[in-house]
């Protein structure tokens, strides 16, 4: 991690009102080391992602999370604290009965994922919006099409797939969200969407790819199939390739007490990656930490149950080996190994609550699996349902971290995410930029020639929306950092042709962390870009004339 702490020096003295510290990243014996992935896959950084889907109907239902020192705390800030850099949320179409009464499950619909990625970006999270095509849950058992789209062609469902596809995105980025993937389709095993003939579905795929693609390009579309094991993913990729599906993660679900090893999995991806030149990813995993039930609902695994192989002990310290294995096992693939989701860490039920008072939580709520309501649409439910997944959750039943979350802290690369809260108060005013490692100053001759020795030039701040503009008060220069910069850190630059440049100033110690705000998150900022130790060179700058 390359860190470049910035000190602010007013002209009368050191200044450092008001910030807040930075999360410190402790170091583990079981760290995991993603050492090739492309700069082009969230700027080098492996993903290290939850889905929390759930997590609306959760906290409605009067859940509280907890920090480590067991205070009350927003689970956005526990999770990004905890190293967490991806959240993925899953889209259903029409989640309810048109009569307003919901089909449960999260009411994972448009606004709820909107509203999720809004909550993800304020913490520098990025976005996975997964898309079932379907009213309510779609996987290896049942992909039914919504119930507005029964009865089309083929055709006509890509047409549908387009359409809502590429107005969701809009919606969900509008609400603030940080949108780096998207998913077509949800464990996709050769049925999706009412179809089971793989051609067909392909022609659907590509009308999915295609609304993400005209949506922005720069964003990465996934296909998600479950269980490696199956012997099946080789014929998937090689029908996808035969179909010109224009993909860009082949993505798989991974429950090890399902799906064979890890070891297994990583040859299969493997072979997707470099047979098809794709990148691949776990987009779901999970594993148990008790036998233990916090709602009144049954676990959907424990101890006792059959046609499962438990390759760990039932324990949170089995848990985060599990965990740990599993990022080690994508990193193990190469360069085209790309991270890890896990699925549902939070879906939690109040405590101390009967079945009945959960039951009611579960129905006018929506925080368990289904309502009696889903019925008229998903033949499988019998009666309203709660959370069949929390033990195997990353928190307590009481809302505590639980050890396995530090393993996001663990996998590394790790570049530093912006968050609202951590921008310091500085007052608007005259300020010397000095860099601690070096001592140097931040200096702009507007040329864009190397300095041999830093001057001491003086910088205005002025406060804006979210942060801080800087502009120079010698020659009125304002900076621009260069948003396509693949290093961990951002260096000034005027080849993005923008003068708009937002920054935040974070206390870092004794020290203030410049950041640049660029797309809904932030990066140290460097002056020199292929600087080699922490404390980047401060002997070259270029930067925008104002008019």
């Amino acid at each position: 991690m390359n860190v470049c702490k910035i000190a602010a020096v007013l002209l009368s003295g050191v200044l450092l009102a008001g910030a807040l510290p930075l999360p410190v990243m402790a170091q583990q014996p079981t760290a995991v080391y993603y050492t090739s992935i492309s700069p082009a896959v969230n700027g080098g950084e492996p993903i290290r992602g939850v889905d929390i889907s759930s997590i609306l109907s959760v906290e409605k239902a009067g859940v509280v999370f907890r920090d480590e020192s067991g205070a009350p705390a927003d689970i956005f800030q526990i999770l990004a604290d905890h190293g967490v850099n991806y959240i993925r949320v899953r889209v259903w179409n029409q989640p309810n009965d048109g009569k307003g009464h919901s089909y449960g499950g999260g009411n994972s619909d448009v606004k709820a994922a909107a509203e999720i990625g809004r909550r993800a970006a304020q913490y520098g999270m990025k976005l996975l919006v997964d898309f079932h095509y379907s009213d309510f849950w779609a996987d290896p058992e049942k992909q039914r099409p919504p119930k507005a789209w029964e009865g089309k062609s083929v055709a006509e469902k890509g047409t549908a797939i387009y359409q809502f596809t590429l107005e969701s995105l809009r919606t969900i980025r509008e609400a603030g969200a940080d949108i780096g993937m998207v998913q077509v389709g949800n464990e996709t095993n050769c049925h999706f969407c009412g179809e089971d003939d793989m051609y067909k579905i392909c022609d659907m795929f590509k009308a999915g790819c295609n609304a993400v693609r005209d949506f922005d390009s720069s964003v990465l579309r996934v296909l998600h199939f479950a269980n490696p094991s199956t012997g099946y993913y080789d014929w998937y990729a090689k029908v996808l390739a035969e179909c010109n599906v224009d993909y860009d993660v082949f993505a798989t679900s991974y429950y090890p007490y399902w799906h064979g090893t890890s070891e297994d999995m990583t040859s299969v991806m493997r072979k997707i990656a470099t047979t098809y030149n794709k990148y691949v990813m776990v987009v779901e995993t999970a594993y148990p930490y008790t036998n233990e039930d916090g709602d009144t609902f049954g676990n959907v695994v424990s101890k006792d149950s059959s046609g499962v192989t438990f390759r760990y002990d039932i324990s949170p310290e089995g848990q985060t080996a599990c965990l740990t294995d599993v990022f080690q096992a994508v990193a193990n693939v190469g360069e085209k190994g790309i991270g890890v989701f896990y699925w549902e860490p939070a879906w939690l039920g109040k405590q101390g609550l009967s079945w009945e008072e959960q039951r009611k939580h579960w129905e006018e709520d929506g925080s368990g699996w289904a309502t009696a309501y889903a019925k008229e649409y998903d033949s499988s439910v019998n009666d309203t349902g709660g959370s069949s997944y929390d033990n195997q959750a990353q928190f307590s039943f009481d809302g505590k971290p639980l050890a396995s979350l530090d393993v996001y802290k663990n996998v590394y690369p790790q570049a530093y995410r912006f968050r609202q809260e951590d921008t310091a108060a500085l007052s608007d005013g005259y300020y010397l930029i000095r860099n601690v490692g070096s001592g140097l100053y931040l200096n702009s001759d507007g040329s864009g020639n190397a300095v041999q020795s830093a001057q001491e030039v003086q910088w205005h701040l002025q406060a804006v929306d979210g942060g801080y503009t800087i502009t120079s008060a010698e020659g009125q220069f304002l900076t621009a950092g260069e948003g396509s910069s693949t290093q961990s850190a951002v260096h000034l630059s005027s080849r993005t042709g923008k003068d708009d440049q937002v920054y935040t100033i974070v206390q870092s110690g004794d020290s203030l962390m410049l950041l640049t705000q660029t797309t809904g998150q932030a990066q140290c900022v460097d002056v020199f870009d292929r600087s080699t130790y922490e404390g980047a060179w401060m002997t070259y700058s270029k930067a925008l004339q104002t008019d």
